[in-house]
Formats: C-alpha cells, structure tokens, sequence
C-alpha cells in the first residue's frame, strides 16, 4: 500500500503519521515529548520507525519544523522527499 509519512517537529513535542495516498485521514498518529534522555534527533528516528509497517510502500516523507529550540533539527523545514 502506498503511503505518506509526515513529520512536525516542534519545541515541546515530536508529532508522527502515516497517511494513505490521496487522503486527510492518517492511518496512524502519535506525538512525544521532543526533549527527554536520547536526542531530539534519536527521539525523532523511533518516531518514525514506530509507525512505520513492512507491507506499506513510502511514497513521500514530509517534514516541517519552526524556530531552532530544537537545535540543528529547525534546519529540516519543510522537507519533502520523493521515494522512489
């Protein structure tokens, strides 16, 4: 199945889903806490992998981050990567 993943990567919480192909309504979601014992970054990658399920085919990952209080992460701003 084809599938989006987007990202939201903010200074108080890590947000996650997983869309099918031309719809609104995600699959599945989740949020977590941006800061906490691993890196924003690490937090970010298991995040992802979370959601993520074997049988799906990533189409696009998107991402979208505002202002640096997550350090080297608010240069992702609006990433859009095409898999292919």
């Amino acid at each position: 199945m084809d599938v989006i993943n987007t990202v939201d990567i903010g200074g108080t919480q890590l947000r996650a889903a997983v869309y099918p192909v031309n719809n609104i309504k995600p699959f599945r979601q989740k949020r977590i806490s941006t800061r906490g014992k691993e890196s924003a970054h690490a937090r970010l990658i298991n995040l992802i992998g979370e959601l993520r399920q074997a049988d799906e085919d990533d189409q696009l990952i998107t991402s979208a981050a505002l202002g640096d209080d997550v350090g080297l992460l608010g240069a992702l701003a609006q990433t859009n990567l095409k898999i292919s």
